[in-house]
């Protein structure tokens, strides 16, 4: 086949490529809406040994603590914790970046109830994990550096409405590919 011959299928199905293009955006103007914008703080905290140890004990102190950085996530993203800490709109997410070391990021409506939610979740963690005796393992979230202020975000309705156009017109000649070729 040549290209003439490609341009004449498209020609010939454009109304379906059209529906289906159409069809994307609307899904991706849906998705936009669903999709809530607030104010995004992140912060980067170093799990430290609450044991002081001396030159012998401190390898494994430190292992036992870096050991633990699975826990503290865990501890972070259950559901107890974020419904103790959390008000309706809100959202935490952890991420491990290295033993010992954890990013949380928060989501909420406004700077201060952004920033106050971090607060709360490093005093919260403190709090419990104090309380624990897992063999000696007290430790704590240290914050690492400075945080920039919270950021507003929202999701970009060009750019997602472009993705949903795409994604219809490619799906439209998959189908136009397949019925030719299967001669459907």
């Amino acid at each position: 086949m040549e290209l003439k011959d490609y341009l004449k299928i498209l020609r010939k199905n454009a109304t379906f490529v059209l529906i289906l293009m159409l069809f994307g955006a609307v899904i991706a103007i849906l998705v936009t809406v669903k999709i809530p914008s607030g104010y995004k703080y992140s912060k980067t905290f170093f799990i430290k040994p609450g044991v002081e140890a001396n030159n012998t004990e401190a390898f494994f102190v430190q292992e036992k603590t870096r050991n633990f950085t699975d826990t503290a996530q865990a501890i972070i993203e259950s559901a107890d914790f974020k419904t103790e800490v959390m008000n309706s709109g809100e959202s935490i997410s952890v991420k491990k970046l290295a033993p010992q070391v954890l990013q949380i990021t928060t989501f909420s409506k406004s700077k201060e109830a952004s920033t106050s939610l971090m607060q709360k979740i490093q005093d919260s963690y403190n709090t419990k994990v104090a309380a624990l005796e897992v063999s000696n393992q007290k430790s704590t979230l240290q914050p690492l550096g400075t945080a920039p202020e919270p950021a507003f975000t929202k999701a970009n309705k060009i750019v997602f409405v472009t993705a949903g156009l795409l994604a219809g017109a490619a799906m439209a000649i998959f189908a136009i590919s397949l019925k030719t070729y299967f001669k459907v």
